[in-house]
């Protein structure tokens, strides 16, 4: 369950806090399923 929190976190330091509230929901869905294939933790 750790994938919301990583992406969260990566979004904040890449993009910031302001642009995050329009990058998490599109990370969510384009980058949650390349990098929940690789490895879950």
């Amino acid at each position: 369950g750790g994938l919301r929190a990583r992406i969260l976190t990566d979004g904040l330091l890449r993009r910031g806090p302001a642009t995050l509230h329009t990058a998490v929901p599109l990370d969510l869905s384009a980058a949650a399923a390349p990098i929940a294939r690789p490895r879950l933790p």
